[in-house]
This record gives structure tokens, sequence and C-alpha cells, in this order.
């Protein structure tokens, strides 16, 4: 979790939402 948090916190334009086209991969690898 706390490597999502940082993860989030580096990127802010760039929110893991579900869905997302940008990094659709980063809310499956939950």
């Amino acid at each position: 979790m706390c490597v999502l948090a940082q993860d989030l916190a580096a990127e802010p334009t760039e929110p893991a939402e579900p869905g997302d086209p940008d990094d659709p991969g980063r809310d499956v690898g939950l």
C-alpha cells in the first residue's frame, strides 16, 4: 500500500482510477 501511496503522490496528474487509459495495468495489479 505504501508503494501505491508514494506512486500517487509522485504522479498527482495521473491518478490510479479504475479504467484509466494511461495505466490500465496499475489498477489490475492491485
